[in-house]
């Protein structure tokens, strides 16, 4: 099984970010049920600037739909 590249992941999400801004993005990548890598990019709450960790709780809302 091939390591995590994590370098070029978080390069990869910066990239994305470049294109297209976001307050706050979490990032993962599981393996076995267990949690390899993890990016955690802003905000989880603007007011209280509050950061991404791997514990963040984001609301889906209307995603499921697409």
């Amino acid at each position: 099984m091939a390591a995590v590249d994590a370098l070029q992941l978080q390069r990869t999400v910066m990239a994305v970010l470049n294109r297209w801004p976001s307050a706050g993005v979490a990032v993962g990548v599981v393996r076995d049920g267990t949690l390899e890598w993890f990016l955690g990019h802003g905000l989880a709450e603007i007011p209280s600037k509050e950061p991404i960790t791997k514990d963040t709780v984001f609301r889906i809302g209307s995603v499921t739909k697409t």
